[in-house]
């Protein structure tokens, strides 16, 4: 058995792996410690062994004793601590218990602490933003008297309350938001009273400076312009209207009728006699004053207010008008009276850049309808008496009438105006027209009385002078057409009149006998030499050379056309030339060479 055991464990030792790290490190410990390999240290070796282990063993608990001893003190001394704790621990409770009702008390005043002081920050944070102090309300009184930024910041500051207490009536806190928005209502009311005040005070002072003064700036005027609701700005700038209209008209007034001291300048009126400057001076002071009180307004509240100069301006239309009218109603002159419409027109033009849409425009307007309808009535009036003066007789040189060449030097000063002023189209053709069609018309009834020659030689001297005139200006040229026409027609009136007499005089017919073909000759002969010298004389009162000319070489040309035929027809008669040739030798090349149509 014995054996058995002892072989088994051989069996294991043997079977154990070296590279076993626990057996191998063993081993190499097992073999540093025996130097010699003798049987009796083999014998001897776990005795030794375990003697060693022993040894050791009391060597470490040598070591560790002061250790434990030191251990037990510390558990002492934690015991002591421990004891302590709990008596300490005992006492804690104890005060606990006594001081619990104190710490209630505390916490409850502390809470109460922090109550009252959001209370305070909430009232300090709701008089900052719903309530204004007595010296801002009475700074918006007035009654303090502050520089205007400080009054401008409680103003905004009253607004903001006024505002902001409509968000109290809107979150059901309808106590607290009344009684803000009265006090705010109270504080508004005052302060805009005191802009009112010396917004108007400020204002009154501006209008009543003269027409000729200059604004100067004034910011705080403007700022308290600017914080006026519209229903006050209105009511204090209709203030500053109705003073400026008085000032205005009071100088306007002035300037019309004193001599002004300062610019040693005469009244308006002193130079009444001439209407046309008269009238000028005046659309020019009003023109200026308007260009003024446009730059006075916009230096006075910031802005190009044309509204507020209209309603300052209005003053100057009543007494405008009248002198205007009065002076046009006593002119007789219709181009002066065109030339006052047409100054009137440019001053309008001119006023609509600064006052669109005024009183004073539209007074233009009617100014110039004025003018128009006067200006129609002179010439209706001037007509009525050319009417029942007119010559019975035509003049020995056939020209215009006197009333004709008059009337032409109206319309050239009318013209001349339009030229200079632009004035409607429609309206200029009205006036041309007034101006020309009744004296053509008289032009005729004259003409009538007379020869037919001498008639037709009369209205072309008249259409003729007319042309000239009308061709000279852009606005006439559309009445050139119809005159030209008039004189087309009359030119071939007196070309087939002079051909008409040619043939008559030289004998031309349908007989084609020798013996009245010879006589052709001999009169063909006595009508050739002197035919343009005789043609010239009977054309001679003709005043245009161009229309001589082309009366001349038309009648001419058709003489020289019927000649041909005549010959023709000679030709074909008598077949040989020898044969007609010595009682009609004239050619029509003969005959366009002694009458000029051949050089």
């Amino acid at each position: 058995m014995e054996t058995t055991v002892l072989q088994n464990k051989i069996s294991r030792l043997l079977s154990t792996s070296y590279t076993d790290g626990g057996t191998r490190d063993a081993l190499v410990a097992l073999d540093d410690r025996i130097t010699d390999n003798t049987a009796s240290i083999r014998r001897s070796l776990r005795a030794n062994t375990e003697a060693e282990v022993i040894k050791a063993n009391g060597e470490a608990l040598k070591k560790f004793a002061p250790l434990v001893a030191q251990i037990q003190a510390s558990g002492n001394t934690i015991a002591d601590l421990n004891h302590k704790f709990t008596l300490m621990q005992q006492l804690v409770n104890t005060c606990k218990n006594d001081t619990r009702h104190v710490v209630s008390e505390g916490s409850e005043l502390m809470a109460q602490q922090e109550n009252i002081s959001k209370k305070r920050d909430l009232l300090k944070r709701y008089t900052d933003a719903f309530v204004l102090t007595e010296r801002e309300m009475d700074i918006l009184k007035g009654n303090d008297e502050v520089p205007f930024e400080t009054f401008k910041q409680v103003f905004i500051k009253a607004q903001k309350i006024h505002k902001d207490s409509e968000i109290l009536l809107a979150n059901d806190d309808t106590r607290a938001g009344q009684i803000t928005m009265y006090k705010a209502n109270q504080a508004l009311e005052n302060a805009n009273n005191t802009l009112i005040r010396d917004t108007e005070t400020s204002l009154i002072n501006y209008a009543q400076l003269g027409e000729t003064d200059n604004f100067k700036q004034d910011p705080q005027l403007r700022e308290r312009l600017s914080l006026l609701n519209d229903v006050n700005r209105a009511k204090t700038l209709g203030q500053f209207t109705e003073t400026r209209r008085r000032q205005l008209l009071k100088s306007f007034t002035s300037a019309l009728t004193e001599n002004s001291q300062k610019n040693g300048t005469k009244a308006l009126d002193f130079y009444a006699y001439d209407c046309q400057r008269y009238i000028g001076d005046i659309l020019a002071w009003v023109y200026s004053c308007v260009v003024l009180e446009t730059e006075n307004t916009s230096i006075l509240i910031g802005q190009n207010d044309s509204e507020l100069v209209d309603n300052c301006t209005q003053s100057l239309c009543s007494p405008l008008r009248l002198r205007v009218e009065r002076a046009v109603a006593s002119q007789t002159r219709g181009p002066q009276i065109f030339k006052i419409a047409g100054l009137v027109e440019f001053y309008k033009s001119m006023l609509s850049k600064h006052l669109p849409n005024s009183q004073l425009v539209d007074t233009l307007t009617q100014l110039t309808a004025f003018c128009n309808t006067h200006f129609t009535k002179t010439c209706e009036s001037r007509v009525r008496n050319v009417s029942v003066s007119l010559p019975t007789t035509l003049s020995s040189d056939l020209q215009p009438p006197e009333f004709l060449t008059q009337t032409l030097v109206d319309l050239k000063e009318i013209l001349e105006a339009n030229q200079q002023y632009s004035l409607d189209e429609q309206v200029v053709r009205k006036h041309i027209d007034n101006s020309l069609d009744p004296y053509m018309e008289f032009c005729r009834r004259v003409a009538s009385d007379g020869a037919d020659f001498d008639a037709e030689i009369f209205l072309l001297n008249c259409l003729d002078q007319i042309i000239i005139t009308l061709k000279l200006y852009s606005a006439s040229e559309y009445k050139v057409d119809s005159f030209q026409s008039s004189v087309d027609e009359i030119e071939q009136v007196l070309t087939e009149r002079l051909f008409h007499k040619f043939v008559k005089q030289v004998g031309l017919g349908e007989d084609l006998e020798p013996a009245h073909l010879s006589e052709i000759s001999f009169q063909l002969d006595d009508f050739l030499p002197s035919a343009l010298t005789d043609l010239h004389s009977m054309l001679f009162r003709i005043s245009s050379p161009v229309i001589v000319d082309n009366i001349a070489r038309n009648s001419t040309k058709k003489f020289v056309e019927e000649f041909s035929k005549l010959e023709g027809k000679v030709k074909d008669k008598y077949k040989v030339e020898s044969d007609y040739r010595q009682f009609f030798p004239r050619t029509t090349e003969d005959v366009e060479l002694l009458l000029g149509l051949r050089s």
